[in-house]
């Protein structure tokens, strides 16, 4: 593999595919498939723009064909693992830097150099096979599919080269005596190239020395009137000249000396061939598993340099590794007539020793017809005399449960046409030249269908939610659910959901999952018992773990080790299938291994309650100092509460290099938080519970998740009330009143506020009253309650510069500059704004500063500063896609739809006001979607569509009256006025008039009335 893109292998001899580290790579659209085979046809060459868009287009491209090229660059250069090393722009074009063995069509290069430097050599025999390999690699047309004429023409000259080289191949087995076996395989070549008078006589040739010639002389007659009939000409000179000799029965036909050096022949005490087939029968209801079916075939038929094929499937017990070789091997048995071996190597099978490399040759011998006096004592003559055995047979052998590559590699057959299948829950990764097939869970389809093959149909019809629930609780693991179907089989009057109601109960799941023979706890303890002591006490404690994936520092904590010792210990456990892999650094366990792990805690098996609470608590507090150390990087200004912290001593610290790792890193341990969390609320862990509830719910509120903020606010307010700690419980509280704005819960919130104003003045903490004024002033915004949120604003501000809490004090005067527009203070509004977005830039709190910049946006509106108005929505707005926060996205989005409202830029208001409105919707926004749906209501009305902006208006009350929303019920009041009053329905505009005018003076608005409420 190369440098640029190790891993990654392209395939263009027939439609274009991607894989990496041998697992196909989808790659969607045409455009950007045309364009990567193109730079891979040309690869290592610059391939001019102009000769990419003629590629993709022919000759009629459109206006933007350079741009569209350019983007499908940027979007393989993206998607592809190393795309930006791979493809290069130089000169006007691209280039495409990848070594000649990852593409199929380099390879297919290679094999021709090869053959041709063992036919110098006189090695024929070699060289034929190379040229076999060579023509292996198609797989149809270069670049079939994607029907472009440049591709065509390119595609014709390689299809030059594979005939060539399989006229070659034919010449050179022809001359090797090998005529009856070619036969076969020239017809498919003619009837692929009917014209082609070459390959014509090569199937002459070889039937005439098979035997067979009145074939051969029909084949002669067939390419003949063919020529006359489609081309009008006859048969060449050369092809004429066969014809005559095969009607003469010419001695120059027959089949020439043996050349020096190509002698194949086996040693003289080779016994002759046989063909024994020792395979296990092949299971009726074999379910699913095409695409590693397929991808088994293909890697079966893939020379490795010349050496046996070995194919190893891996994967954790009960994932039907054997049933798969099995299948595929039965699938398989035509092409490998000499034998088809089935050996057990006894790695995994309960009171049986793992199979000795010696007696399984011996066994393999004495199978091939080798008499046991033959057999040879010692290990090496006893390889020798088995690679002596097999070596002009085709082979296939399956060695089923493999312990080590040391068992495995004495068996290799030492023969090219040899195949070897190795199963074990090991991936033997000693193992040379084997390509490696994990085999994964069945999807939800399969799983349901392999239920469906046992129990009958109209049972599990009767409840399809049951069934779809019992195969997620085996976990798509074959073996629990051919376990689940035998005990529903065997129990007639059970519903499937009695079944499911059994799996659902974690602490009996283990004893569920047994029938007979077969149990899914049995299947994994080979796997436990396979480990030293250390390990399986290390698998107990990563078990606990509460959340779904495992990071290796977490790993270290839950140990109590160092990283590197941990990360060694999560790859063993990954080589023995006990963990699953799906992001770098990042393990998980399969839901059966878990509670299996789980079942064993309370047997000799399992380590003391003593042990876990201490592993537990390492975790609790890794977590709790790097969601600190999070937050330093994103929220650097925030509140510093005198809270003590537990003692980071024997904690390994993450650290983090900027605001978008600290991202990263929530993103990726979110859920695994949230958990953390109700595992110290089980253990009491009071503390903990409140102050990773802190850190998380910035996170939380960043990215707009809202309803979990809330229950995770909930939870740090029953912690803090349990510790009687008045500052953490007001902390909470605070937090939850928050929430609950979010979630438009007005009188929960200020019921949780007020209580945490009593709390901070009782305990005389100006700081926790500043940030619950805040808090407070918002409600009052929300209900319409304006002069009282102002007041309040303004005493929080006083109180939080008193602390020099500079976030606060910013995000406070955010919120005041809003309110001051709404109140008519444009000067008292652009003050509060630019101060706001001043102190955001100064401590760098981009999420701070993009809400700035966005409530500054009505504020010059008003104060008739257009041009900076559109600036700061665009600044805001850049920002926030920035931080990938939506709350903050739909505040600039919102912002810069009123800019464009006020330029008269109807279709650019609209987009913004739409993408806002989706944006609310899918993250329920409610307060936030009501804002859209008026502000999309003055957009269409601005653009005559009065009927469609009643609607926008109509929905918006909808939202906002039932919560007590009064500036949004106000702002829908007076748009239903104006489009009323557009649709010429002036009572109902009257009407809706007067209720705004009411509502507006209720709530302090004595400002001019709107103009669209004035026209009414």
């Amino acid at each position: 593999m190369g440098a640029n893109s190790s891993g990654v292998q392209f395939h263009i001899l027939g439609p274009l595919r991607i894989e990496v580290d041998g697992e196909p790579f989808p790659l969607s659209g045409t455009l950007p498939a045309c364009v990567l085979g193109v730079l891979l046809l040309e690869r290592g060459r610059v391939v001019p723009l102009h000769r990419l868009v003629t590629a993709v287009w022919d000759d009629d491209p459109p206006e933007t064909g350079s741009h569209q090229v350019r983007k499908a660059v940027s979007v393989l250069r993206k998607r592809l693992p190393g795309g930006e090393r791979l493809l290069l722009t130089e000169s006007g074009g691209y280039r495409a830097v990848v070594n000649e063995e990852q593409v199929d069509a380099g390879l297919f290069t290679i094999r021709l150099r090869r053959a041709e430097e063992a036919e110098k050599a006189g090695l024929a025999s070699n060289a034929a096979e190379e040229l076999g390999a060579a023509g292996d690699l198609w797989r149809g047309r270069v670049l079939q599919g994607l029907g472009r004429s440049v591709l065509e023409s390119v595609s014709l000259a390689w299809e030059e080269k594979r005939l060539a080289a399989a006229e070659h191949r034919a010449r050179l087995l022809l001359e090797l005596g090998q005529s009856a076996a070619l036969v076969g395989e020239m017809r498919s070549l003619v009837e692929q190239a009917p014209l082609r008078e070459a390959l014509r006589g090569l199937l002459m040739l070889a039937l005439y020395r098979s035997g067979r010639q009145a074939e051969a002389l029909e084949e002669f007659a067939a390419i003949r009137d063919t020529l006359a009939r489609d081309l009008g000409v006859y048969p060449g000179p050369e092809l004429l000249a066969l014809h005559e000799a095969v009607l003469r029965q010419s001695p120059e036909l027959h089949v020439p000396a043996r050349r020096h050096g190509t002698s194949d022949a086996p040693p003289s005490f080779v016994p002759p061939v046989q063909s024994p087939c020792t395979l296990p029968y092949d299971v009726a209801d074999f379910t699913g598993r095409e695409a590693e079916l397929e991808r088994l075939t293909f890697l079966s038929e893939q020379s490795r340099s010349g050496g046996t094929r070995i194919v190893l499937v891996d994967g954790m017990g009960g994932t039907g590794k054997t049933a798969l070789a099995v299948h595929a091997a039965h699938l398989l048995l035509a092409d490998y007539p000499d034998g088809q071996l089935y050996v057990d190597l006894h790695a995994y099978t309960p009171g049986e020793e793992p199979e000795n490399p010696a007696s399984v040759l011996a066994a393999l011998l004495r199978t091939l017809g080798v008499e046991s006096s033959r057999i040879p004592e010692d290990m090496p003559s006893r390889i020798a005399l088995w690679r002596a055995v097999t070596a002009r047979r085709r082979v296939l052998l399956l060695l089923d449960n493999a312990a080590t590559a040391e068992q495995v590699r004495p068996l290799i057959p030492g023969s090219a046409h040899c195949l070897v299948l190795i199963t074990s829950r090991t991936r033997l990764v000693e193992l040379e030249g084997a390509s490696w097939l994990p085999l994964d869970l069945l999807s939800a389809e399969d799983s349901v269908e392999l239920v469906a093959r046992s129990v009958d149909r109209e049972r599990l019809a009767a409840d399809p939610g049951a069934v779809d629930e019992l195969v997620r609780l085996c976990g798509y693991l074959p073996l629990a659910l051919r376990i689940a179907s035998a005990r529903l089989c065997q129990r007639p009057h059970w519903s499937v959901r009695k079944m499911a109601d059994l799996l659902r109960d974690e602490s009996r799941r283990m004893r569920e999952l047994r029938s007979g023979e077969l149990s899914v706890a049995a299947a994994l303890t080979l796997s436990f018992r396979s480990m030293s002591e250390d390990t399986r006490t290390a698998f107990h404690l990563l078990a606990a773990h509460p959340g779904s994936s495992l990071a290796v520092d977490s790993a270290a904590a839950l140990l109590g080790t160092g990283v590197d010792e941990a990360g060694e210990i999560l790859e063993h456990l990954l080589d023995v299938q006990l963990l699953r892999q799906r992001d770098r650094d990042r393990y998980t366990f399969h839901d059966l291994v878990r509670s299996f792990a789980r079942s064993l805690s309370g047997g000799g098996d399992g380590v003391p309650e003593e042990t876990r609470q201490e592993s537990a608590e390492r975790l609790l507090r890794h977590l709790l100092w790097s969601s600190e150390h999070a937050c330093g990087q994103l929220f650097p200004q925030r509140a510093a509460y005198p809270v003590p912290l537990p003692d980071p001593a024997g904690v390994h610290l993450h650290r983090f290099g900027d605001a978008a790792a600290a991202v990263r890193w929530f993103r990726a341990e979110h859920s695994v938080l949230g958990d953390a969390l109700s595992l110290a609320e089980r253990q009491g862990l009071h503390e903990y519970t409140v102050l990773l509830a802190r850190n998380l719910v910035y996170y939380l509120h960043n990215q707009g998740y809202h309803e979990e903020y809330a229950q995770v606010c909930a939870t740090a307010v029953e912690a803090a009330r349990a510790l009687d700690e008045p500052l953490l419980l007001g902390l909470s509280l605070t937090n939850l009143a928050s929430a609950c704005w979010q979630l438009d819960r007005f009188r929960t919130g200020r019921a949780a506020l007020g209580e945490a104003l009593e709390l901070a003045r009782r305990v005389a903490d100006s700081r926790a009253e500043a940030a619950a004024l805040s808090r407070m002033a918002v409600f009052q915004w929300s209900l319409g309650e304006l002069p009282a949120a102002v007041a309040s604003y303004q005493a929080a501000v006083a109180l939080h510069r008193r602390h020099d809490s500079e976030r606060e004090t910013a995000e406070t005067l955010t919120n005041l500059c809003d309110v001051s527009v709404l109140l008519s203070h444009p000067a008292q509004a652009l003050e509060a704004g630019r101060e706001a977005a001043a102190i955001a830039r100064r401590i760098k709190d981009r999420a701070l500063e993009a809400g700035a910049l966005a409530e500054l946006v009505p504020a010059l509106l008003v104060s008739g500063e257009p041009h900076s108005a559109s600036h700061h929505a665009e600044a805001a707005l850049h920002l926030a896609e920035e931080l990938e926060a939506p709350p903050n996205i739909v505040r600039a989005l919102l912002a810069r739809a009123t800019v464009r409202l006020a330029e008269q830029d109807m279709a650019g208001a609209r987009v913004d006001a739409e993408r806002a409105l989706n944006l609310t919707q899918l993250h329920n926004f409610r307060t936030r979607e009501a804002s859209a749906l008026n502000l999309l209501g003055r957009v269409r009305l601005a653009g005559g569509e009065a009927a469609e902006a009643l609607t926008s208006h109509a929905s918006a009350w909808r939202i906002a009256s039932p919560i007590g929303l009064r500036l949004e019920m106000a702002a829908a009041l007076s748009g239903k006025a104006a489009a009323c009053y557009a649709l010429n329905d002036l009572a109902r505009a009257a009407d809706h008039a007067r209720e705004a005018s009411l509502l507006r003076a209720r709530m302090g608005l004595l400002a001019p009335e709107p103009p669209e409420i004035v026209a009414c």
